[in-house]
């Protein structure tokens, strides 16, 4: 994304494997169109977060990250993520250093983890209970699968 400004939306038309760690500086979209995201054994991070927006907050969106999970570091304000896939096995899925993390949906193995930020998780399957994260108005239950389903609250009649 070194040529995309804040608001664009950059996409992946293919599967890519990372060679060295990666920081998202900019406020953009990336729109994984259904592809992956791998990396090579140099790769420790995986994908920084940074990005500070004036208008667009950033997303990331309808992408798999294979083997390394998602952190956000010093700058970052917001980052919603949607249909995102994170195989990190028991490694951190994802890491919130700064900034708000909205998780909407997807399925994320690995652990979350909230220092000085604040993870907010409204729905989505994990391998790790999320309770802790949930948005107001939303639960979490554990499916017969052993993973943690989130969904909106509903009373019982």
């Amino acid at each position: 994304s070194a040529y995309a400004t804040e608001g664009d939306t950059v996409l992946l038309y293919n599967n890519i494997t990372l060679a060295e760690d990666v920081t998202v500086d900019k406020a953009v979209t990336i729109d994984g169109q259904g592809y992956t995201v791998s990396k090579d054994a140099a790769v420790t991070t995986g994908i920084t977060v940074t990005a500070f927006y004036s208008t667009t907050p950033p997303a990331i969106q309808n992408v798999t990250l294979d083997g390394f999970g998602l952190t956000t570091g010093a700058g970052l304000d917001q980052l919603t993520l949607t249909d995102v896939i994170i195989n990190n096995g028991t490694d951190a899925a994802v890491t919130v250093n700064t900034g708000k993390v909205f998780i909407t949906s997807g399925e994320y193995t690995g652990t979350l983890t909230d220092n000085d930020g604040s993870l907010e998780i409204s729905g989505g399957t994990f391998s790790r209970d999320p309770s802790h994260f949930l948005a107001e108005g939303y639960e979490a239950y554990q499916a017969a699968n052993r993973y943690w389903e989130v969904q909106a609250f509903a009373p019982e009649s």
